[in-house]
């Protein structure tokens, strides 16, 4: 059963996103029917997920996703049902289903790194650091306790600091990182 809180957190997030979907879908399928379609389709799987959705977060990378697939799945319909007669509007389909899921994945990588950036900055700035140096630098952690002086233990206990605030900070793009290994 949903809560009125569910009905009131979708109403607001289909408020502040709608637009945002419909002109997203709509780079990729160029008709602006088709685009409200889907756009309603993915807030209807959004609707039906809606208790499984961690409301502390945005919503947006979830929506982009769902939103993604269905206009992959149009297009995939389009190409198998033979709707298109010519090579040159068959292949201009082809370049819109590439183009969407490369697109998307710089979307949500920027996005993914603007997450990352800021869990940076809400760490202690000894634990941020020796973050940096371990993941962006590559240096090894007994070269983290040599330059920054301290135990090797202090640096193994850092990075599993950093990597506890940065897994809760990130479960929303656990989604796009799965698929982003699988690609």
């Amino acid at each position: 059963m949903v809560s009125n809180q569910d009905r009131k957190y979708f109403q607001e997030i289909f408020n502040m996103n709608y637009k945002k979907i419909v002109s997203f879908i709509f780079m990729y399928c160029k008709d602006i029917e088709v685009a409200k379609n889907i756009a309603q389709d993915t807030f209807i799987s959004f609707w039906e997920n809606i208790d499984k959705i961690d409301k502390q977060h945005s919503p947006l990378p979830y929506l982009y996703l769902i939103s993604r697939n269905k206009v992959l799945n149009y297009l995939q319909r389009r190409i198998v049902n033979g709707k298109y007669s010519s090579y040159i509007t068959k292949r201009n389909t082809e370049l819109c289903y590439k183009a969407i899921s490369s697109t998307l994945e710089s979307v949500q990588v920027a996005e993914l790194k603007e997450a990352i950036a800021k869990s940076l900055e809400r760490m202690n700035p000894n634990t941020a650091e020796t973050f940096r140096l371990s993941r962006f630098k590559g240096l090894k952690n007994t070269e983290i306790a040599q330059y920054q002086n301290i135990s090797i233990k202090t640096v193994e206990y850092r990075l599993m600091s950093a990597l506890r605030i940065l897994r809760n900070n990130l479960k929303d793009f656990l989604i796009f990182i799965i698929f982003l290994k699988f690609i």
